[in-house]
C-alpha cells in the first residue's frame, strides 16, 4: 500500500526492518494472535478527490446553525461579536511572525512588541496601571486574583457573587481549597444582579476580596461603584471580571474603584469556536496589586488589535480604517525592504498608537 504523504522509499523501509532484526512488516505483529486480528474491510466510505471532499464537508457544515444566519441568545460568556477586517491584515504581517513564546528575545521582537502594546491597551481599557501578559484564561485569572487579594490583605475569605460565571466560580473554589481559603457566595436579586443586602450580612474584617462580574453571567450590568464601597469599607479588595469588548462603551472598572480586573481577552480577538483556550488578563492600579491579564499566549497581537478598535469606538474617529492603514503601514513596507525584520516592530508600535488616537 502506497502512502502519498509518507516520504519513505522501499529501500528506507528495508533498512529500518534490517535495523530491528526482521524482514517483513508482518513480523512486527506476530505477537498478536491470528484469531483476534481483523481480516475484513472497514465499513468506511471510499476515498474522495479533493473537490468532492470539500463539497461533501461543506454540506455537513451547512447543517449547523451559525451566527451568520441566526441570532444566538445562548450567552453564558460566549457572545457573537464583530471582528474588524483590519485585524486579519495586521496579524498576518511578517514583522510579528515570531516564536510562539519569546524565549529568545533577539529573534522575538515582533511578539514582544505585540505583548507590550497589548498590555498597554488593556490597561487603558480597564483603567489599571499595570497588566500581565498573561494567564491561561479568564477563569484562571479570576482564581489568581483571589489568591493575590489574600496575599495582599493577609486575609483568607473570598466573597464571590453568584452572578459570576459558574465555571469561574468552580475554578476559584478549586484554587482556594489548595490555598486554605474560604469561598463565600453572595446571592443575587430577582433582577439578576448581586444582592448587596446579602453582601452586607456576610462581609467582615476577614474578607480578602469581593468578586463581581460585569456584565455578569446573566448579561446584567453590576453596580461596581457600590460594590467598591462595600469592599473597601471592610478593608477588602474589589475584583471585577469584565468583558474587554464592553469596555469600549462602559466606564473602566479601575475608574470605578476596582483593585484588580480580570478578563478573557481572546473573546476580543477571535471568532466563536469550540476549541482553543481563551486568553486571560488581569490589571491593577495599585503598586501592590499586579494586573491579572487573562490573555494567555492566545494571540496577544489579535486581541491587541481589537482592543484598539474598542478604544477607537470609545473615543470616536473620523478617519476610515482603510485610510489609516495606508498611512500607518506605508513606512513599514518601505523600511522592511532593506532592514532586518526584527527591527520593524518599532514602526508597528507607532502604527497601533496612531490607530488608537
Amino acid at each position: 500500500m502506497k502512502h502519498r504523504y509518507l516520504p519513505i522509499t522501499e529501500q528506507d523501509q528495508k533498512e529500518m526492518l534490517e535495523m530491528i532484526g526482521i524482514s517483513t512488516m508482518e513480523e512486527m505483529f506476530q505477537d498478536i494472535p491470528q484469531q483476534v486480528r481483523f481480516r475484513g474491510e472497514l465499513n468506511v466510505s471510499k476515498a474522495l478527490d479533493e473537490q468532492s471532499l470539500l463539497r461533501y464537508m461543506s454540506g455537513l457544515a451547512n447543517r449547523n446553525a451559525d451566527f451568520h444566519r441566526y441570532a444566538s441568545f445562548l450567552g453564558a460568556g460566549i457572545y457573537d461579536h464583530h471582528l474588524p477586517v483590519v485585524i486579519n491584515h495586521v496579524i498576518s504581517r511578517s514583522e510579528f511572525y515570531t516564536a510562539y513564546t519569546p524565549y529568545q528575545p533577539e529573534i522575538s521582537q515582533g511578539e514582544l512588541q505585540a505583548i507590550f502594546e497589548f498590555q498597554s491597551y488593556i490597561c487603558e481599557l480597564t483603567g489599571m496601571a499595570v497588566a500581565n501578559a498573561s494567564m491561561y484564561d479568564g477563569a484562571t485569572a479570576l482564581a489568581e486574583a483571589g489568591a493575590l487579594a489574600s496575599g495582599a490583605t493577609k486575609r483568607s475569605r473570598l466573597l464571590v457573587s453568584h452572578a459570576v460565571h459558574p465555571e469561574a466560580r468552580a475554578i476559584l473554589r478549586t484554587t482556594a481549597r489548595g490555598l486554605n481559603l474560604e469561598v463565600v457566595e453572595i446571592g443575587i436579586t430577582p433582577e439578576g444582579v448581586t444582592d448587596f443586602d446579602d453582601l452586607t450580612s456576610k462581609i467582615s474584617d476577614a474578607a480578602a476580596a469581593v468578586i463581581v462580574q460585569s456584565p455578569n453571567f446573566f448579561g446584567c450590568l453590576e453596580d461596581i461603584a457600590a460594590a467598591e464601597s462595600f469592599a473597601h469599607d471592610a478593608g477588602a479588595l474589589l475584583v471585577v471580571s469584565a468583558n474587554p469588548l464592553t469596555l469600549g462603551l462602559l466606564e473602566a472598572p479601575g475608574k470605578l474603584g476596582a483593585d484588580i480586573v480580570v478578563a478573557t481577552a481572546s473573546r476580543s480577538a477571535s471568532q466563536l469556536r469550540w476549541a482553543g483556550r481563551p486568553a486571560a488578563t488581569s490589571p491593577s492600579p495599585k503598586a501592590g496589586c499586579a494586573a491579572c491579564l487573562g490573555a494567555s499566549w492566545a494571540k496577544p497581537l489579535t486581541a491587541m488589535a481589537n482592543a484598539v478598535s474598542c478604544l477607537r469606538s470609545k473615543r470616536g474617529s473620523s478617519i476610515s480604517d482603510v485610510k489609516r492603514l495606508r498611512q500607518i503601514f506605508a513606512p513599514i513596507k518601505r523600511f522592511s525592504r532593506f532592514a532586518h525584520p526584527c527591527t520593524c516592530p518599532r514602526w508597528a508600535s507607532k502604527a497601533f498608537r496612531t490607530l488608537a488616537n
